[in-house]
């Protein structure tokens, strides 16, 4: 099936809301970074093993974070969702409202 998916007015305010806490956790994570870049120089196959390990976990605990936004991307209210999730995902109450409301059928 290919239909168009046609993304009303207020979803892509939605969309923006959560595309811009996306670009300010993303800024503040990278700055971060830095701030610990500059601390020590990874001289020892030991410090590469911890930034390799932080790395991963990292990448493990922001993917389960995001889950209810994966499994409702394609609902009919996926930026609400979205936003809720990056927003409200952090009181584990909200996340688990979020993965609630992907989890629901969409009436038709």
């Amino acid at each position: 099936m290919n239909e168009k998916r046609v993304i009303s007015k207020s979803n892509r305010w939605l969309w923006g809301i959560f595309s811009i806490g996306l670009l300010l956790i993303a800024g503040g994570m990278l700055k971060y970074t830095i701030t610990m870049g500059g601390m020590f120089t990874l001289t020892s196959q030991d410090e590469v093993n911890n930034v390799c390990k932080a790395t991963a976990i990292t990448s493990i605990v922001v993917s389960v974070y995001l889950i209810p936004t994966i499994f409702g991307r394609k609902k009919h209210n996926a930026a609400a969702i979205a936003v809720l999730n990056l927003y409200l995902g952090w009181t584990v109450i909200g996340w688990i409202v979020a993965l609630i409301w992907a989890s629901i059928k969409d009436k038709d």
